[in-house]
């Protein structure tokens, strides 16, 4: 997207995170810190001088504010990598490597290197010609759809000599991949302005998979998104008329390498590609690129859609009139809802998105969408796929058309097949998509949940960990008279805690952000880990201090103790029930409020809290530990009925024996 600077002097909050890329956490810190000095306003909201906001991007991007540089995320990186699972072929990663050091070594320019590269490709197909070529405008073209794709170029480049490096170039063996213009292209970029985007390419094996499910010789196809064009050449490995693939884009140079790549796939064809630079999102209507009542409705939609991109004040407003029902503001979400827009009725949707889209709150609205207005066939989960981005993604594939009360949605990882009714994904809160489900999970969700329970819901008291806005300075590994414990993520394991290994002195209007204090003074609580897919819950009686990678919790559920609480949340069953839900990298709030708290009498508390109690004498051997928490697992187990192959089944599937036992 292009970002639209705002006209106004001063900047709210949400347009200062967004102008400078970081958290609303990051802006406070920087506030506590002096680096920003905002003005407060009558209704007591924080703005900032927009010429105070400029002054700082550009410190930060020159390097002159370190500290700041240090914390801010991978959008003002420059640093630049080889995405070589792009390319999946060592030969052209070598290759790249050498152009790239070519590059830097004789600080050539990116567009004519792009070009000659484009050149060396066009004339090995005959599309070009030259004798002893000295400057770039001096081609010979096959025909004019060429010749307007290098003239592009040429008017970008003020000088169109060649030199001995630029020659090379034009003469280097290429091997035979798909997109090597892209490899390189991409390589040329620097990580933040990837980031900046949310562009990162798709893996060729992911996309041909994609690709060889759905496409057929005779379709019409898009990529909303197509960057150099990866989808689209998989594309023209399916469809015979290049007419019929189609191609959008806001980075306009991506999109003349995309349009320079589909006419090398069809070398013997004279055609106008239709790859154009366009904002998908706003400038796809009738008014804006096709002809009145000529909008072509696609039979497949296929991308890796931009994820996080931070959007200005006047494109939200755009982009919430557009599409009303995306409340997020998340550029995939948006991404799907068109996507669904351009298709023919009974069309498929294949999409590349992170793995949180299916359990997320924030996602709701995208989900709601999905599992009401369309037939969900697919859901396969990739995990990590892009070099230096750590979120796992998922392929997500849906029909066009209003979903069948008995359509089955399959699902894909780790290699298991799982088949879940889509019907019944409808009735999940917050359209949650937990389809790595089977018929024995289902079959433990209706035991758990169909016993007599409550839940934490407005039942408990919820606080984040200290956040001190500078670990380095706050934070000590040896104790003082002054100073005090503080646990983190890292010290928290099931029932205890090992030794805290930092120490603080705690004063609160030092740091970044406080939860009220009497929240960790509290007599009893519970400390769990945040960042986690596995439950991991400690007991505290010592009023302990936490950091912000370990969370509170305070349960107010009358007459259930806490150590049953403690007992349920660290079972096995418990596990399963969480991952198998929600399955999300953080333990959430909303989603622990979710977990049930079966309604049993008095006598059991007792019995769990004594098998509780022994888990929590730390003298207590590691095996025979591990053997009290097998006892109290069966407990738990015997609670709800589950049999001794259920109880098999659960352990197996959550590896009690390999990795939760490792945290007790």
């Amino acid at each position: 997207m292009n970002t639209i600077t705002s006209p106004v002097e001063y900047l709210d909050l949400k347009e200062t995170v967004s102008m400078l890329g970081v958290s609303s956490a990051t802006i406070r810190n920087w506030i506590k810190h002096n680096y920003l000095t905002p003005k407060e306003t009558p209704n007591k909201k924080l703005v900032f001088h927009s010429n105070q906001i400029k002054e700082l991007k550009e410190k930060i991007a020159s390097g002159e504010v370190n500290r700041l540089n240090k914390r801010a995320n991978k959008k003002s990186s420059s640093s630049t990598f080889i995405p070589d699972e792009y390319a999946d072929n060592q030969e052209v990663i070598k290759l790249v490597q050498e152009i790239l050091e070519n590059q830097r070594t004789n600080q050539l320019q990116k567009d004519k290197v792009l070009l000659a590269l484009a050149i060396n490709l066009l004339k090995n197909n005959n599309l070009v010609s030259y004798n002893n070529l000295s400057n770039f405008a001096e081609l010979d073209y096959k025909n004019d759809a060429v010749k307007n794709e290098i003239s592009w170029w040429l008017e970008r480049i003020q000088d169109k000599k060649i030199d001995k490096s630029y020659t090379d170039l034009l003469s280097v063996s290429i091997p035979n991949i798909s997109d090597v213009l892209g490899l390189v292209y991409q390589s040329l970029s620097t990580e933040g302005s990837k980031a900046e985007g949310g562009s990162y390419y798709t893996p060729k094996k992911v996309v041909d998979e994609i690709v060889d499910s759905y496409v057929q010789k005779n379709h019409l196809v898009l990529d909303p998104c197509c960057g150099s064009g990866q989808f689209l050449l998989s594309f023209a490995r399916k469809v015979k008329d290049p007419t019929k693939i189609w191609g959008f884009d806001i980075d306009e140079k991506a999109v003349r390498l995309a349009r320079l790549n589909l006419i090398l796939s069809f070398p013997n064809v004279d055609f106008e590609p239709h790859i154009y630079h366009k904002n998908t999102l706003t400038q796809t209507n009738s008014s804006s690129l096709f002809s009145e009542n000529n909008i072509p409705r696609f039979d497949v939609v296929a991308t890796n859609p931009p994820w996080g991109v931070h959007f200005s004040k006047n494109e939200t407003y755009e982009l919430q009139n557009l599409f009303p029902e995306i409340k997020s503001g998340e550029a995939f979400s948006y991404f799907i809802q068109k996507g669904i827009e351009l298709l023919k009725e009974d069309g498929m949707l294949s999409f590349i998105l992170p793995e949180a889209i299916l359990n997320i709150k924030t996602h709701r609205d995208i989900r709601g969408t999905l599992i009401n207005k369309t037939t969900v066939k697919k859901v396969k989960y990739l995990n990590r796929v892009f070099k230096n981005v750590f979120t796992a993604v998922v392929r997500l594939d849906v029909i066009n058309k209003k979903p069948h009360s008995l359509n089955t949605i399959q699902a894909e990882k780790d290699g298991s097949i799982y088949k879940i009714e889509q019907s019944r994904i409808q009735n999940n809160p917050d359209h949650i998509l937990n389809v790595f489900t089977d018929t024995a999970d289902i079959s433990l969700f209706d035991k758990t949940y169909g016993m007599e329970h409550t839940t934490l819901k407005d039942k408990a008291e919820w606080a984040l960990g200290v956040v001190t806005g500078d670990n380095k300075k706050h934070l000590s590994d040896k104790r003082t008279k002054t100073s005090e414990p503080i646990l983190t993520g890292k010290d928290i394991k099931k029932f205890t805690t090992v030794p805290a290994q930092n120490f603080i002195e705690f004063n609160p209007n030092d740091f970044q952000q406080v939860a009220p204090v009497y929240k960790y003074r509290a007599k009893e609580k519970l400390i769990y880990k945040f960042i986690s897919k596995e439950l991991v819950f400690s007991y505290d009686d010592k009023q302990t201090l936490t950091l912000n990678s370990a969370n509170i919790l305070i349960p107010k559920v009358e007459d259930y103790p806490i150590k049953t609480i403690l007992a349920l949340f660290n079972s096995s069953l418990y596990q399963l029930l969480y991952q198998k839900k929600f399955g999300a990298i953080k333990i959430l709030k909303g989603d622990i409020e979710q977990l049930p708290l079966p309604i049993i009498d008095k006598k059991k508390h007792k019995e769990i809290e004594q098998l509780v109690n022994k888990l929590l004498d730390n003298t207590e051997l590691t095996e025979n530990r591990k053997k009290m928490y097998t006892e109290l697992d069966d407990y738990i187990m015997d609670l709800f009925k589950l049999g001794k192959d259920e109880k098999d089944y659960v352990r197996k599937s959550i590896r009690v024996s390999d990795k939760l036992l490792n945290n007790i």
